[in-house]
């Protein structure tokens, strides 16, 4: 398996962090999202590394709304 450049990737990506995130600090956020050419970025207020257990509403509205642009309609 070769290994992709971010800047490589063609597919949707949400990328979700929390502005208190001290393992995956706001300057790694800004880096990815710089190199990731088909994305969508959150950057959840008042939440730490845990968004799904701190932010949990704020969270899955982000990932709902990011997935439902690519429900099929019948």
């Amino acid at each position: 398996i070769e290994a992709v450049s971010f800047d490589q990737i063609e597919a949707p990506v949400l990328l979700l962090s929390g502005e208190l995130d001290s393992i995956s600090p706001i300057f790694m956020f800004d880096s990815l999202n710089q190199q990731i050419n088909s994305n969508e970025s959150v950057l959840l207020p008042m939440t730490g590394h845990h968004g799904l257990e701190e932010n949990y509403e704020t969270y899955n509205f982000h990932i709902k709304k990011f997935l439902s642009k690519f429900t099929l309609n019948s």
